[in-house]
């Protein structure tokens, strides 16, 4: 043998035959298909094309073991909100803070006040406005 073969040529070999090997291993596992054998990674048993039509068939739950799960389903939920009410009801125990004092209220010559000034800075404005 050679040994004085360049490395590209050798790695671009390599890489060929790697893209062979693959596609070899795909073809053994589609004839292990056909013959209902399940190698590594588990292929499905048969063969199905894409235009294939899905055959309708799916898991259904009975009637009542629909009722027993909807049933299952509201006594976690009823538990959940009685946890949560539980809790709630506890934390406004430990609370109990005084009750707010009452709001405060401007007097009418506050905000008279305050109105007139705003009417003020509104007409400085306009005149300066004005002026440029």
């Amino acid at each position: 043998m050679n040994q004085h073969i360049d490395p590209a040529i050798l790695n671009a070999a390599l890489t060929g035959l790697e893209a062979k090997k693959q596609e070899l291993e795909a073809h053994i596992a589609q004839v292990r298909a056909l013959l209902g054998r399940r190698g590594p990674g588990r292929p499905p048993a048969t063969v199905t094309s894409a235009t294939s039509e899905p055959d309708g068939s799916t898991f259904k739950r009975s009637a009542a073991a629909r009722r027993r799960m909807a049933a299952a389903q509201r006594r976690r939920y009823r538990e959940l909100r009685r946890q949560a009410e539980a809790a709630k009801a506890d934390t406004q125990k430990q609370v109990a803070a005084p009750a707010p004092p009452n709001k405060r209220k401007m007097s009418a010559e506050g905000l008279a006040n305050i109105r007139a000034g705003v009417k003020k800075r509104l007409a400085a404005a306009k005149k300066a406005a004005k002026k440029v």
